[in-house]
């Protein structure tokens, strides 16, 4: 709330000088920035969270270290209008978990800053953010490949549910790993659901045209699964997905993953009914989430990094093609 913005010129270039850094870092590992891609074609929440940290946010930093040289005051006049609205006691929410003694202390020692906050009211703000394209490639100076499959559980018509979770562990060790992992030589490959996103990826590949086959033959590989699946490996499945969605934890822990359900919305009973939901997983299940996954597979976007070389050779499979070179 003190920071001399005039100065901007100084510690905006060192800021920007460790953002970029950063993305350079981001740029040798993608698959983050992928996954942010991938995920902002089908959700404004993730695409609210690509603007501000993916690849939109490179660009904007870019655009700013050429501002900063060229006009340094307008931009720190900018600067000090964004601290104004954002240094504010309106809309501010506070979360705070503890004892009855240590919330009243803390009721206390928080006026010291809200007291210093304005309470100024500003309207709400639309957005209309940009929206990646469905299949886009990402071309990095590297041998080593990415893919990121993305497709919206509601746009499919899928329910969000545990046993999902129960599928997607079933999916990873019978036929991601072994085919795309063992037998294809990627580091890693593996599925998850993620609030209302299906998602499938591998990592350092070196084929992902094959791995996109693989990806894409899960409704067929499920279709297959239910004749012999028995009761004894399901209920294998069933605890550690079980195991994994409830893993023990300490106090700290504990206190801040309740912050964390209450700001998102997550009752104790959510969270119970998922539980349940996985303990309940069957069989027939199975057959039900081939159809879930035909749909998904049908409806699916997918970001590729790969070598320029890579991505020209499979043209064809882009709608865009982004150089991070």
């Amino acid at each position: 709330m003190n920071s001399k913005i005039t100065d901007i010129a100084g510690y905006g270039t060192r800021t920007i000088a460790n953002v970029k850094a950063d993305f350079k870092y981001q740029f040798a590992e993608p698959l983050n920035l992928a996954l942010l891609r991938s995920t902002a074609y089908t959700s404004p929440l993730y695409r609210y969270s690509n603007y501000l940290n993916g690849l939109d946010y490179y660009k904007f930093i870019l655009q700013l270290e050429k501002e900063i040289i060229n006009n340094p005051a307008e931009v720190a006049k900018k600067i000090t209008e964004i601290r104004t609205k954002a240094f504010n006691k309106n809309n501010l929410n506070i979360l705070f978990a503890g004892d009855e003694s240590a919330q009243s202390a803390f009721k206390s020692a928080i006026t010291g800053l809200t007291g210093k906050l304005p309470d100024a009211q500003y309207g709400k703000a639309v957005y209309s953010l940009p929206k990646p394209a469905k299949r886009e490639a990402l071309a990095i100076n590297s041998t080593v490949q990415y893919v990121l499959v993305n497709a919206s559980l509601s746009e499919s018509n899928v329910p969000q549910s545990g046993k999902g979770n129960v599928i997607m562990n079933m999916l990873n060790n019978l036929l991601l790993t072994p085919e795309i992992r063992l037998k294809g030589g990627a580091y890693g490959a593996s599925a998850a659901i993620m609030d209302n996103n299906y998602i499938a990826y591998t990592y350092r590949d070196n084929n992902y045209v094959n791995s996109m086959k693989t990806i894409g033959a899960t409704d067929e590989f499920l279709k297959a699964l239910t004749s012999y699946m028995t009761e004894e490996t399901l209920e294998s499945y069933k605890l550690s997905t079980y195991a994994a969605e409830s893993p023990s934890t300490n106090e700290l822990t504990d206190a801040y993953m309740s912050l964390l359900y209450h700001m998102q919305g997550i009752s104790l009973q959510d969270r119970i009914n998922r539980l349940t939901e996985i303990k309940e997983s069957g069989i027939a299940d199975i057959d039900t989430y081939a159809g879930y996954m035909e749909k998904l597979n049908e409806n699916q976007n997918y970001v590729i990094v790969a070598s320029p070389s890579d991505i020209e050779g499979n043209k064809d499979m882009f709608d865009s093609i982004i150089s991070l070179q």
